[in-house]
């Protein structure tokens, strides 16, 4: 993997204070199993440095309903805009619609 990142020179984005307290806050509100807490790291780095999508087929902690749903809401009352969670499929089949 640190050859691909090398190789692309794919950027890696620096966990801070502010997105450990992010996901403190996915965690403290049952959104993300406190075991999974790198998916709430990962969901709070692209909240964070804003990006506007979460490309992944983790089903069962990032790409369900209910973190679809509450991360939103979570975002908004912590002063943050809105992230879209998608499985690539989904961002394929939008970027081919005409």
């Amino acid at each position: 993997m640190m050859k691909l990142i090398d190789k692309y020179h794919i950027t890696v984005l620096e966990t801070s204070s502010e997105i450990v307290q992010l996901a403190d806050k996915y965690l403290s509100n049952n959104i993300i199993p406190e075991k999974k807490r790198i998916d709430a790291l990962h969901i709070a780095i692209t909240t964070v440095y804003e990006l506007d999508i979460i490309l992944t087929f983790n089903f069962k902690h990032i790409n369900k309903l209910k973190t679809k749903m509450l991360i939103p809401a979570i975002n908004q009352i912590s002063g943050y805009r809105n992230i879209i969670i998608v499985q690539p499929e989904e961002l394929i089949d939008y970027e081919t619609d005409d």
